[in-house]
């Protein structure tokens, strides 16, 4: 077991430190939980949906739709009156290693959006055995919604801090989800829980 470095950081601030995030991580679960309700899907749902869409602005797709309508944001199925949207697809197991989730999990997930007309799934045409999914033009119209509703949220989040702290918070929190996730392999804790 390691020893922290009191040089770099004393115990007393890693402790409140982790006793922070753990207030952070119960906050963001319940605050999740709430956003996905509130915009018409599941948590996993709504995390499929926003990979799908980050897929889309990463291959330089363009939005399915600029604007929102709040009615067709919230419409629970068109069943198969659904579009393709032209945006970035994903193979159903990259989908399932960015989520960090196994291929099982994931795919009823998708199923559950497939069924609801949010997102496609179909053979890719280069390997028939890769399922490529991605998201109609309601579900592109839905996560418009849940950005809009997150969005706003987290705007009004962090207005409770300085402007300074505004901008620090904002830099820092993807470096430290990415060290985190750089160091996952690392967390192994031989089963016992860590905290």
């Amino acid at each position: 077991m390691s020893t922290i470095d009191e040089s770099i950081i004393s115990t007393a601030d890693i402790r409140t430190f982790r006793a922070a995030l753990r207030r952070l991580e119960r906050n963001v679960a319940a605050t999740l939980q709430s956003q996905a309700s509130c915009c018409g899907v599941s948590v996993a749902q709504c995390h499929v949906l926003l990979e799908l869409d980050a897929a889309a602005e990463s291959d330089g797709s363009e939005p399915a739709a600029e604007s929102i309508s709040g009615e067709l944001a919230r419409a629970p199925r068109l069943g198969g009156l659904a579009q393709d949207s032209g945006s970035g697809e994903l193979a159903v197991g990259d989908l399932a290693d960015r989520l960090a989730l196994d291929i099982s999990t994931l795919s009823r997930t998708v199923e559950q959006l497939v069924q609801a007309g949010l997102a496609t799934r179909q053979a890719d045409p280069l390997n028939r055995r890769r399922q490529l999914v991605r998201l109609t033009e309601l579900g592109a119209l839905r996560v418009q919604y849940i950005h809009t509703q997150c969005d706003q949220q987290y705007q009004q989040l962090l207005s409770g801090l300085p402007a300074a702290q505004r901008q620090l918070a904002v830099q820092l929190l993807p470096r430290l989800a990415d060290i985190m996730s750089a160091q996952i392999s690392e967390l192994d804790c031989g089963g016992s829980s860590c905290c």
